[in-house]
């Protein structure tokens, strides 16, 4: 797809150094709600945790994610993509017929198969360069209208994506973390610049993105769990051991509470969330 096709994305149209040509497995809709989610290749628990609840959040409201099929995250908010039932855009540093990195080529698959696609500047087998992997970034940042950073170091991929999303005139957002976390660091380096606006919480990321959320219904599981936590605060084993659910019943439920917005992570535990907060 050359830049001068109709069907070629205007976001990508408007950049500096646009790509001249896209090359596609799979099909790209030019017109659907793109935002990229970036970030480290080994996260931490919390930062896969929140890495899947906002994409499938963001999913569900209708919003095609973007990355770059990298490990970690990458491959985290494209799985919560799919999840939702949302097709998801890897943009890649390599040729779409030269998956990398290679042991992700199933999950390249499935992103296919599920009505999602994989995006390059290259052609014909040509295989990634340490250069591409920065060069890509822009492809990234310029198909989305927002960018966010869930952990990044101070030198990382992740925050070159989020340096071209700003200079795009883009919204970036970052997932703060521990103070004295390495992987917290790019993060807070961008609020600091001023090139990123800090996460506040789901809620208060969905309405920065003007995204109108509908009240998804609860299930009767879900709403057994919320009886059982009830008015006061509870600690993951308190609720595991008066639930008697099995551990991947129980991390399934409260994920999705968390995604609907019910239900809230403190530091000790859960609480339902009031209708007041």
């Amino acid at each position: 797809m050359r830049i001068t096709n109709k069907h070629y994305p205007e976001n990508l149209q408007n950049i500096f150094d646009p790509p001249k040509a896209l090359y596609l497995s799979g099909k790209l809709n030019k017109d659907a709600d793109y935002i990229s989610i970036v970030g480290s290749r080994t996260p931490s628990s919390y930062g896969y945790r929140m890495a899947y609840v906002i994409a499938n959040k963001l999913a569900r409201l209708g919003v095609s994610i973007v990355s770059g099929l990298a490990f970690g995250i990458d491959a985290v908010a494209h799985k919560a993509c799919m999840d939702a039932g949302m097709p998801t855009v890897a943009v890649l540093a390599s040729s779409v017929d030269y998956v990398t990195p290679r042991s992700n080529q199933r999950l390249a698959n499935q992103i296919v198969e599920k009505g999602g696609v994989l995006l390059s500047e290259y052609q014909n087998y040509d295989s990634a360069h340490k250069y591409r992997f920065l060069q890509r970034n822009r492809i990234i940042s310029g198909l989305s209208r927002a960018t966010i950073v869930i952990e990044a170091a101070e030198k990382s991929g992740a925050l070159i994506t989020a340096d071209h999303a700003f200079e795009q005139n883009r919204e970036v957002y970052v997932l703060l973390g521990d103070l004295d976390r390495p992987l917290s660091a790019g993060c807070y380096k961008q609020i600091k610049a001023t090139k990123a606006q800090p996460i506040l919480g789901i809620d208060h990321l969905m309405q920065e993105l003007k995204l109108v959320e509908e009240p998804e219904p609860i299930k009767h599981d879900e709403k057994y769990l919320l009886d059982l936590i009830g008015k006061r605060e509870k600690s993951f084993d308190q609720i595991m051991r008066e639930s008697n659910l099995e551990l991947s019943v129980l991390n399934s439920l409260i994920m999705n509470l968390e995604i609907k917005g019910v239900l809230i992570r403190t530091i000790n535990g859960f609480k339902v969330k009031s209708k007041s907060q």
